[in-house]
């Protein structure tokens, strides 16, 4: 059996993941308070449901969640903020929440199932960034945080090798 922790569930990626799920895998979701449950369809593949907002989440929190899981074979890290706010117009607060959501969440939870030896042997961590990584755009905040996510999946990949395959997709907009 694999087991697939898949963090984020708005986008059509995860519904897409869902659906081509193979009848061994098991999924544990981590969703936030705001978004929908996953559809009734997939419920015999889901095995828990954690609802945690990460644009505040502490280490603590999801080193919590972490502990519960079984050993994981695969992380699909989805889950992304964006504000829409020019340079000037993004406060601190916003910023923070950005950065929280789209890399120091996903530190946090690579972190955890690491030191918590919950990455199987040829484990493998999938993380979305975005084209605006690299090109730029109108959300500074965004396009910045997703460019950090970029550079600390190039650091880690060093250091999980060879055990745990890290990646990252940089999409357009989906």
């Amino acid at each position: 059996m694999a087991n697939h922790f898949l963090v984020g569930l708005s986008s059509n990626v995860a519904a897409e993941l869902l659906s081509s799920a193979e009848d061994d895998e098991q999924f544990y979701i981590v969703t936030s308070s705001n978004q929908s449950s996953p559809q009734s369809g997939y419920k015999s593949l889901i095995s828990k449901v954690f609802s945690l907002d990460l644009s505040s989440a502490s280490y603590l929190e999801i080193a919590n969640i972490v502990e519960t899981l079984p050993e994981i074979n695969r992380l699909t890290y989805l889950a992304g903020l964006a504000i829409g706010k020019s340079f000037a117009d993004t406060t601190d607060v916003l910023l923070d929440a950005v950065y929280n959501v789209n890399v120091l969440s996903f530190f946090r939870i690579v972190r955890a199932l690491h030191q918590h030896n919950k990455l199987a042997v040829n484990s493998s961590i999938v993380a979305v960034s975005s084209v605006s990584a690299s090109k730029g755009g109108f959300d500074d905040a965004y396009n910045s945080s997703k460019a950090a996510l970029s550079g600390l999946v190039r650091s880690l990949s060093a250091k999980l090798s060879p055990r745990t395959r890290i990646n990252i997709l940089a999409p357009g907009i989906i």
